[in-house]
């Protein structure tokens, strides 16, 4: 983890960035390249650590929300 909220995962050639905001209680999802960073989405609640890259350009992220516990996420690179 990087500073307050930052999670960066390396995946061949290009990573992925989980970042926090804790006044909205959100998690941003970032694809980073050397050109530039493209938002992915918003979840809800706290990063428990990065993003999962699995085949297909399928990402999972858990997070962590008050009150309903451990979510985990489906995203689309």
């Amino acid at each position: 983890m990087l500073g307050d909220g930052a999670f960066i995962t390396p995946a061949g050639g290009v990573g992925y960035a989980a970042i926090f905001d804790r006044a909205s209680n959100t998690t941003d999802v970032f694809k980073l390249s050397s050109a530039a960073a493209t938002s992915i989405g918003t979840v809800a609640g706290v990063a428990t650590g990065g993003v999962a890259v699995a085949a297909g350009g399928k990402l999972y992220l858990t997070t962590l929300n008050r009150g309903s516990g451990s979510v985990l996420h489906v995203l689309t690179a």
